[in-house]
């Protein structure tokens, strides 16, 4: 595992990373997809996209906060992975009653952000064998101190 502060800037260069599609999202119009024949479960998506962005944001700042707990980093790669599927979904719809361009720019925004989603996967599978390596520390411990209680004779503390 790298060095505490090491992984903290590189999670928040994650988060920031993951906001860079913030001004993508900012230039979509559902509105405009509707009136092209656009389902209006487009702009719910849309609007669900961008929530999902807050909470991989707020859990990457969680993340950051304290890397060594793991159910902080299972958290951030299941919303970062989510988040990236909801922002594929809608490029379909951008793609199609908005401009290719901006799909081109989604799609670039996707290929670039999978380097942040495998460093998050490689991350929590690196902190998940840690945390069992000290699982197996604490009970090869723990076992060693019931042996040494019950090899003492009785009367002894």
């Amino acid at each position: 595992m790298a060095a505490e502060w090491n992984t903290r800037e590189s999670i928040a260069a994650m988060a920031a990373r993951m906001g860079e599609v913030k001004p993508i999202l900012d230039q979509l119009k559902p509105a405009q997809w509707m009136e092209k024949g656009a389902s209006e479960g487009y702009a719910q998506q849309l609007d669900g996209t961008r929530a999902e962005l807050d909470g991989v944001e707020w859990s990457l700042g969680n993340l950051a906060g304290k890397p060594e707990k793991l159910s902080f980093a299972v958290d951030a790669y299941f919303r970062v992975q989510s988040f990236r599927s909801k922002v594929a979904s809608i490029n379909e719809a951008v793609r199609r009653y908005q401009n290719p361009a901006i799909a081109e720019l989604i799609d670039a925004y996707l290929t670039d952000s999978s380097a942040a989603q495998i460093q998050l996967q490689t991350y929590l599978r690196d902190l998940s064998e840690l945390k069992e390596a000290e699982l197996e520390v604490m009970e090869s411990e723990a076992q060693r101190c019931r042996v040494q209680q019950i090899q003492r004779r009785p009367g002894q503390r």
